[in-house]
């Protein structure tokens, strides 16, 4: 940790403080350690226990309905057609001029960066609703809405309420065929079997923005 001085201000290092056997004892007490842990497990129990999911078709990948052209992509299956519904985000950057009366606005392709579309819209209502009567839930029960990161004061953790398995499976069946192309790095085949590694974890949430809100996304930790 870095130790910065105001400008003008001194002071002296007083006489360094010798610990106590206790306070080792209880620096390294494994059950402090394991407090956070035992308190995020008691969280997801509960809400694994009492809540009941608004829509629990939702669940299951059978019931999701996916746009026609992400449909006809995966089953065709070649690199060319999973390419073909792929677009590269612009980031937007604003400068001021010299003078700094005026603006500049540029358009930069982030690198490495894909999207296509997926879901159909009226299934989106659907896991908005979902997402809502979580929220909803929470607050009539006294349940604090765990925030997906550091950043976000609205939105929520899919996986906290049930959806953790769709989402995996949903990695699998319509995730992986891109990024295989994509990003061919990230599975490297193992040195004795041969077998393909894959994408086994994930962390899917949902936020809002909106007028006196978020209105944006900075430099964030990811909430898991």
């Amino acid at each position: 940790m870095e130790e910065r001085k105001r400008k003008g201000e001194s002071r002296e290092a007083g006489p360094r403080q010798r610990k106590h056997k206790s306070d080792e004892q209880e620096d390294s007490n494994p059950q402090l350690e394991e407090e956070p842990q035992r308190s995020y497990g008691a969280y997801l129990e509960a809400i694994k226990k009492n809540y009941t999911p608004l829509h629990p078709e939702l669940h299951s990948l059978d019931s999701w309905k996916f746009v026609d052209s992400l449909q006809a992509a995966l089953k065709i299956g070649t690199p060319e057609a999973l390419r073909a519904i792929l677009t590269e985000p612009q980031r937007i950057e604003e400068n001021s001029s010299k003078g700094g009366d005026e603006t500049i606005i540029s358009y930069n392709k982030s690198q490495g960066v894909f999207m296509f579309n997926m879901i159909d819209p009226e299934f989106c209502k659907l896991l908005i609703e979902e997402v809502g009567h979580f929220e909803e839930w929470c607050r009539t029960s006294g349940m604090h809405v765990k925030r997906p990161n550091t950043m976000n004061s609205y939105g929520a953790i899919v996986d906290h309420f049930g959806f953790g398995s769709v989402i995996q499976d949903l990695i699998t069946k319509c995730v992986e065929p891109f990024s295989r192309i994509l990003y061919p790095h990230v599975y490297p085949p193992d040195s004795d079997s041969g077998a393909v590694a894959s994408l086994d974890s994930h962390h899917a949430f949902v936020v809002e923005y909106g007028k006196r809100k978020d209105t944006k996304l900075d430099v964030h930790v990811g909430i898991v």
